[in-house]
């Protein structure tokens, strides 16, 4: 005779399940063993309570694993501190050249700082940083991972270095940010933003601006006109530093063209003819190119 399977059904009712004998705690400590001898891992009592009523009020919906139709967070349990900290670093690099991943956290930990104190914001490990950025930036602003090695050549045109002549027949602009930290004005510790414009004819630095923050389209237009004047010389410099002593300027020829080179420092002045840059925000905007 097969054993009852339910109410209404016929058949010997196992030892264990009888109504008569066993109370209702008995009954599900029964089942529990049962369903972890079969396999089904270790079953307790209370997952032998909570899945009838499981059923009772959903049917079988209410049987189903819930994590698998759980909504994701694109944070997860990150620091809510810290997201606010990698999104504030992926606003800073917009517009800019994305860099790499690794090099937003430096940003990311200084902001932190910044806002919170040093030390208060536990420092996250560079899994949780790689995934918050990957997970918070937009498709057009997601940085790169490591630097990729260009090939030799692109259509069978093998690249060459810029060649240039004469001073300011090819200047080369770009924007970095420096790796060490600065004392402002309002004495806050950040990392400053390095813009420079180098002459690739003489290798050297036609001008420099320093920022506390992004370089913005202002900052690139005074970097040009930086290159276009002489730079005087400051008292506390040596005297190699300045332009009267750099063997490889015209010095006398220069100063007799314009007195303002007299105490002027050891770099060219020119007027650039072509200027390279890349496509960072800053550059291609209208102001930087007005100018």
């Amino acid at each position: 005779m097969r054993p009852a399977c339910g109410p209404g059904s016929v058949g010997t009712v196992r030892e264990q399940y009888d109504l008569q004998r066993r109370t209702l705690a008995g009954r599900e400590h029964a089942k529990a063993k049962e369903l972890t001898a079969l396999g089904f891992g270790r079953v307790s009592r209370t997952t032998v309570q909570r899945v009838p009523l499981a059923y009772r009020k959903q049917a079988l919906w209410g049987l189903l694993d819930r994590r698998t139709n759980r909504a994701s967070s694109p944070t997860g349990r990150a620091d809510a501190r810290v997201v606010a900290a990698v999104r504030e670093a992926l606003r800073r690099r917009r517009g800019r050249s994305k860099g790499t991943i690794n090099g937003l956290f430096p940003l990311i930990n200084q902001i932190l700082e910044d806002r919170h104190g040093p030390g208060t914001v536990p420092a996250p490990s560079q899994a949780t940083l790689y995934r918050l950025v990957t997970n918070l930036a937009r498709p057009d602003e997601l940085p790169t991972g490591p630097v990729r090695q260009v090939p030799a050549s692109v259509d069978g045109r093998a690249f060459t270095p810029a060649t240039a002549l004469r001073p300011g027949e090819q200047v080369q602009v770009d924007t970095t940010r420096l790796d060490v930290l600065a004392l402002f004005d309002d004495g806050r510790l950040a990392r400053p933003e390095l813009t420079i414009a180098v002459d690739v004819a003489t290798r050297a630095i036609l001008a420099a601006v320093l920022c506390p923050s992004a370089t913005k389209a202002v900052d690139a237009a005074l970097l040009l006109a930086e290159v276009a004047v002489p730079h005087p010389a400051r008292p506390t410099w040596p005297d190699i530093l300045c332009m009267e002593h750099a063997s490889a300027l015209p010095h006398q020829r220069l100063a007799a063209l314009d007195e303002r080179l007299a105490g002027a420092a050891a770099r060219p002045v020119a007027l650039p003819e072509t200027i390279v840059v890349d496509r960072g925000k800053v550059f291609v905007s209208a102001g930087f190119t007005a100018v």
